[in-house]
């Protein structure tokens, strides 16, 4: 691991590779805009201005973010500014949902896509850098 975790109530956020940073929510949450604009301010201390790949860590988890926060974190926040895609790794049908919701309906201004392992995601951000060369 690249950096320590920061730690909020509803995520820990870290970064695992120079451009790769992972938001992990805690279970049993949920997420509201307050708590979303929390995470935008590490977001950013933790990119420190450079464009980057998130991952979004919900695996084994049972939690949810309301519409408002979902709204603001696609295309509000100021890290989607610098976020060059988004990979939500998910491993039950109510994250898939929550995500789903957050794809069609609030369209991320970045590319998200959602997958059950951190490897297939990796990958996805690896295509994506040379197709940015």
């Amino acid at each position: 691991m690249l950096s320590d975790k920061r730690s909020t109530d509803s995520a820990e956020i870290y970064k695992i590779a120079s451009d790769v940073l992972v938001m992990r929510f805690k279970t049993d949450r949920l997420v509201v805009l307050a708590d979303v604009k929390e995470l935008d301010t590490i977001l950013c201390e933790v990119a420190n201005g450079e464009d980057v790949f998130v991952i979004v860590d919900a695996l084994g988890i049972q939690s949810n973010m309301n519409t408002e926060a979902q709204k603001y974190f696609s295309r509000e926040s100021t890290i989607s500014k610098s976020t060059i895609a988004t990979a939500v790794l998910l491993d039950n049908l109510p994250i898939r949902l929550t995500a789903s919701v957050f794809i069609k309906f609030h369209k991320p201004v970045f590319p998200t896509k959602m997958f059950s392992k951190k490897g297939s995601a990796l990958s996805w951000f690896d295509k994506i850098r040379i197709q940015r060369l």
